[in-house]
């Protein structure tokens, strides 16, 4: 007897069922779930979850890397377990700053604090140098003078090492920037359906890593949506300006009662009046808060411009080394691949830049310079 429609249905759906059932059971078998790549923080808006490990590909999608971190979630090796002494004749830097000194398309061994570790250990004759990634994606003045507060300073850093610009200067420009960072301490939204499912069904999270494989990269979608906006006109890139200056003059303060020494980084970008049509087809970073802003390159080169110039004159004034980043890599495609992040070309230009000012007296920083008159 042939089975009515309805039973058919049921049948299809049980076997469904089971196959689903059985898939899951031997997704968890052969593969572990997908690691959390932050955890919070009391003091920061977010971590780098210790001792996590995230597969990425490099920046023309041919390799793949495993971007690693050790206990204390910073991109380094060497760094010793934490309430460990540091060992006698180690010399640490700490490179504090974003996603341009962060470089996660790029393996470590390409990334400019690799190459100034090399570079010192190679050529200065000193101590053993030990340099620590500590930069996030996303992050700003505030962030670092926290990180720098609350973490660094507590791993007995020789030089700490700050790179930041750009960040800030885009998102003060936003109607909704929020300079009291009262709505970074809200407790965190609630879990959405998808995130509930990539959490507890490992079938629902392995087919989100594949989507990702095929999916237009984030910069990729950024570039296609700020081409579709029409610039805005009339905006001053250095509203924000007061607000950074803020942050720096409180960081350079603090490394200086806690007889750090520091160097302050003027931020590289692509940036020029004649910029080609393949240049300008790879920018995105004008684009702000989902397009309630697009600035053109002009106005992003001035806004730059201003906030190099003050980084250079705040470390006049305190007394802190400062090395002209922007001035050292060239603005091209071969160094930039978008607005401001570097290719490995790019970061070997970064690194030559800060190892050769490094060793310009002859042996690397033990001392913060000469402070000028209070």
């Amino acid at each position: 007897m042939a089975l009515s429609r309805k039973r058919k249905l049921q049948f299809s759906a049980i076997l469904l069922l089971v196959a689903l059932l059985l898939a899951e059971l031997v997704a968890r078998l052969v593969t572990g779930p997908q690691p959390m790549p932050f955890v919070p923080h009391p003091y920061l808006r977010q971590v780098r979850a210790p001792n996590a490990s995230l597969d990425y590909l490099t920046l023309d999608g041919e390799r793949k890397y495993t971007l690693g971190v050790d206990e204390y979630g910073f991109r380094a090796e060497g760094l010793p377990k934490p309430g460990t002494p540091k060992p006698p004749g180690e010399y640490r830097i700490f490179f504090v700053g974003a996603s341009t000194t962060e470089n996660r398309v790029l393996p470590d061994e390409e990334t400019f604090p690799e190459l100034v570790e090399v570079a010192l250990n190679t050529r200065s004759g000193g101590p053993k140098v030990i340099a620590i990634n500590t930069a996030i994606s996303g992050n700003m003045m505030a962030d670092s003078l926290s990180l720098v507060a609350h973490r660094v300073l507590a791993l007995e850093p020789d030089l700490i090492v700050v790179l930041h610009a750009i960040n800030d200067m885009r998102a003060t420009l936003s109607t909704r920037f929020d300079p009291t960072h009262y709505e970074d301490r809200r407790p965190p939204k609630p879990a959405t359906l998808d995130d509930v499912l990539t959490r507890y069904v490992r079938l629902y999270d392995l087919a989100g890593r594949l989507r990702s494989r095929f999916k237009q990269d984030r910069d990729s979608r950024m570039r296609a949506r700020a081409q579709g906006v029409p610039y805005t006109e009339g905006v001053d890139p250095t509203r924000g300006l007061p607000y950074f200056t803020r942050y720096l003059h409180m960081l350079t303060a603090l490394c200086r009662d806690a007889d750090v020494p520091l160097v302050l980084c003027a931020q590289p970008s692509i940036y020029r009046p004649d910029l080609n049509e393949e240049e300008l087809a790879s920018l995105w970073m004008g684009l702000i808060n989902r397009g309630e802003l697009n600035l053109d390159p002009l106005t992003l080169m001035r806004g730059m411009q201003a906030y190099n110039a003050r980084i250079r004159e705040v470390a006049e004034e305190r007394g802190v080394r400062f090395v002209d980043l922007d001035a050292a890599v060239p603005k091209d495609l071969e160094h930039f691949y978008d607005d401001c992040h570097y290719t490995a070309q790019g970061n070997q230009r970064v690194a030559a830049a800060l190892s050769e000012a490094l060793l310009r007296e002859g042996e690397l920083p033990r001392a913060p310079l000469p402070l000028p008159p209070r």
